[in-house]
C-alpha cells in the first residue's frame, strides 16, 4: 500500500467524522434554541393571560354599563363583586369582539365560570362558558381565579374562573 493512499483514507474517514459531530452539534443547538422560545412563550403567555384575567375580573369595563356594541373594555365586577348580569353579556358577544375589546389577536381564549363543586354555570339556561376548547395540537395556559358573584336579588355564590389562554401549534 502507498503512503498516500493511506493518508486519503485517513483525510476522507475525519472529515466524515467531523460532518457526523457537526451535524450532532447543530441538531443540539436547534433543539436548545427551540426550548427557549417555547419556553419565553409560555411565560409571555402566561404575563397575558394575568393581565387580561385581572382587568376583567377586577375592573367594570368601560363604559361602565358596556353592552355587546359598546364595550371598549370589558370588566365583569361591580364593585367588589362579579355582576351576573355582566357575565351574561360577556358570554353572548360575539367571540371576536370579545377578542378585539381583550386586546387578545395572536392568542384564543377560554373562560368557564364553575361552581365550587367544578360544574359549568348556566343563568337562566346560558351556560356561562366562551370561547373555543384549546385544539389538539396547541400551546395552552391556564389560570383559575376565584371571586364572589351577586345576583339581581344579591345573593352571594363563590365561582371559580378556568381563563385559557391558547394559541394552535
Amino acid at each position: 500500500m502507498n503512503k498516500g493512499q493511506i493518508v486519503s483514507t485517513d483525510f476522507f474517514l475525519s472529515i466524515g467524522l467531523f460532518f457526523i459531530v457537526l451535524g450532532l452539534l447543530v441538531a443540539i443547538i436547534d433543539y436548545v434554541g427551540t426550548q427557549t422560545r417555547s419556553s419565553q412563550e409560555e411565560g409571555f403567555m402566561y404575563t397575558v393571560a394575568n393581565a387580561v384575567s385581572d382587568l376583567l375580573l377586577n375592573t367594570e369595563g368601560s363604559p361602565k354599563d358596556w353592552n355587546n356594541s359598546s364595550a371598549r373594555s370589558v370588566g365583569l365586577a361591580s364593585g367588589e363583586l362579579l355582576n351576573q348580569s355582566k357575565i351574561l353579556q360577556f358570554v353572548n358577544m360575539n367571540y371576536n369582539t370579545t377578542k378585539s375589546t381583550m386586546k387578545i389577536k395572536q392568542y384564543e381564549i377560554r373562560v368557564t365560570f364553575n361552581r365550587i363543586s367544578g360544574t359549568a354555570m348556566n343563568i337562566n339556561g346560558t351556560e356561562l362558558i366562551t370561547g373555543p376548547e384549546p385544539a389538539p395540537r396547541s400551546h395552552a395556559v391556564k389560570l383559575q381565579r376565584s371571586r364572589v358573584m351577586a345576583d339581581e336579588n344579591n345573593n352571594k355564590s363563590i365561582v371559580i374562573i378556568d381563563f385559557i389562554l391558547w394559541k394552535r401549534l
